[in-house]
């Protein structure tokens, strides 16, 4: 983990201040790092979990669309800690608030939207690459724009259409997935244009939102 610095001049409370980020505030790291050093043997990957990653969760739920500089540091290098210390599997590997997958999910996401102050489509296609090659379904649609819309890599709508495919097979009552499949065949973006699948799909996807809007 870093120490939080950044190119701001502003302190990390007058950060949390600014962004109006409620409950998280200095004394909540100073908590946290007080604990850490209680911990004693505890593995990095259980203490990142434990205390790292839900104050991370909150710092975004509180902050609205963009954090300050320090916060988005906080944020970043704990999913980072993630990524690097987490093991992936086991049966004797208890439930974790967040899986490497996640990590890298959620990270390329704030980079693509650029929530954490850096928008950076290399970096959210990077890290969307790794998390897809490990079986992510968010991250394979996610990849799928970026290979539709040349965020981060070259254009190649065969590529997004196969991430597209992916995400549909995995989960075909996903309402995104379906939509993106249906707007490959519509326009023929790396698929031969075949409005009647295009039409159908979109049909599929009115009916499922309509049952929803019913239910609820």
């Amino acid at each position: 983990m870093d120490d939080f610095d950044d190119d701001e001049n502003m302190s990390f409370e007058e950060s949390l201040s600014h962004d109006e980020m409620g409950p998280v505030t200095v004394e909540t790291l100073q908590n946290i790092e007080q604990q850490i050093n209680e911990q004693g043997g505890v593995p990095v990957w259980a203490v990142v979990q434990n205390l790292f990653v839900p104050t991370a969760h909150r710092i975004m739920q509180d902050a609205g669309s963009v954090v300050g500089g320090r916060a988005a540091s906080f944020v970043r290098s704990t999913l980072e800690e993630v990524i690097r210390t987490t093991p992936d599997s086991g049966d004797d590997l208890p439930d974790v608030s967040l899986s490497v997958t996640g990590a890298m999910t959620l990270l390329g996401s704030y980079y693509y939207d650029g929530v954490l102050g850096e928008q950076d489509y290399t970096k959210a296609f990077e890290y969307y690459k790794e998390a897809a090659e490990r079986g992510g379904i968010r991250a394979t649609l996610n990849l799928g724009y970026c290979y539709q819309y040349a965020h981060g890599t070259g254009r190649d709508d065969g590529k997004a259409c196969t991430c597209y495919s992916v995400a549909y097979l995995a989960d075909p009552t996903n309402p995104e997935a379906r939509y993106k499949m249906a707007d490959m065949f519509f326009n023929g973006y790396g698929v031969p244009r075949n409005e009647t699948v295009a039409v159908q799909a979109y049909l599929e996807i009115l009916d499922q939102v309509t049952d929803d809007d019913n239910q609820e």
